[in-house]
């Protein structure tokens, strides 16, 4: 049996109230994945525009929706979960519309940093999963914005499916206007159709 989820166990998992599931796609992982995410009938947006569109999109960031028999899930999921393995990207949920959701993730592929601007592959979960422990409350809240409802990403290193979500407190949302991230771990040798223990713990700021 495979450690990585397969669509049924994702699905069982997924809140009922937060929206499709979308996957954020780095083209340069896969020769293969730019012709599948072009292909006819699929839903999906490259994260670059204009010119950089044309010079990039066949290795750069891309978002697609992710529907049982179309278009990126049959890969993703095959040959005992190619995507997961090979490090394609991540998944989520989101009740926002496609185009919203690419304008919301185009704001993060620069960040400042002391030494200048700098490129974040943030769609890469390798550097995903280093990255949000490392933001403060603030700057999670900012990336997850009101477009991300719920984040599965699988940690290479510790060979964990890594399951994000904004938990709202009232009063503590009022108070700082940030809504705080929690994390559920699914252990990589309990990853099946079976219900699997996990633990949840808020993400350290």
């Amino acid at each position: 049996m495979s450690v990585y989820p397969d669509l049924a166990w994702l699905g069982a998992r997924l809140g009922p109230d937060d929206g499709p599931l979308y996957a954020l796609i780095d083209c340069a992982r896969d020769s293969r994945l730019h012709g599948w995410l072009r292909a006819p009938g699929v839903y999906s947006q490259s994260l670059h525009s204009g010119v950089q569109a044309l010079r990039l999109e066949r290795y750069g960031p891309f978002c697609t929706l992710i529907e049982p028999g179309r278009g990126l899930a049959e890969p993703w999921f095959s040959d005992r979960g190619l995507g997961w393995r090979e490090h394609w990207g991540w998944l989520f949920q989101s009740r926002a519309p496609l185009s919203s959701i690419v304008l919301h993730f185009k704001k993060f592929l620069r960040v400042d940093s002391a030494g200048g601007p700098l490129y974040w592959r943030f769609y890469d979960p390798r550097a995903l999963c280093l990255s949000l422990p490392q933001l403060s409350l603030q700057q999670q809240a900012e990336f997850f914005g009101d477009c991300i409802r719920r984040l599965f990403c699988f940690d290479a290193r510790r060979q964990n499916l890594i399951e994000l979500w904004q938990q709202t407190h009232l009063l503590e949302s009022a108070l700082t206007g940030t809504r705080r991230l929690h994390v559920r771990v699914h252990s990589a040798g309990l990853l099946s159709n079976a219900a699997a223990p996990n633990t949840t713990q808020r993400l350290p700021a």
